[in-house]
């Protein structure tokens, strides 16, 4: 219950939850870029893989004031490493919305 007056009171005040700002922001872009300036060293050729982390991340602005933390259109995030390169790439997930 508490939790439903909370909603309904950010929905009133349209007020951000913690979970759409700072860090936990949802990002609008699907990218792709390598990552050259945070590694301080060489990689070795003989490391290859990803990780790849599935989440919520909201699509489109109009959502963001009847959102809840983890109803929201889902996003890749992946890092991945190859020839001594790291890669990080994003996607959305396709979805008939």
């Amino acid at each position: 219950m508490l939790y439903a007056l909370r909603y309904l009171n950010r929905l009133k005040t349209n007020k951000k939850a913690f979970y759409q700002k700072g860090n936990f922001a949802p990002t609008h872009v699907e990218t792709e870029y390598e990552i050259k300036d945070i590694v301080n060293g060489n990689v070795p050729n003989d490391i290859r893989g990803a990780f790849v982390k599935n989440g919520a991340n909201i699509q489109f602005d109009s959502d963001l004031g009847r959102s809840h933390w983890f109803e929201a259109d889902g996003m890749l995030h992946a890092f991945s490493i190859k020839n001594s390169k790291l890669f990080y790439c994003n996607r959305y997930v396709e979805t008939p919305r």
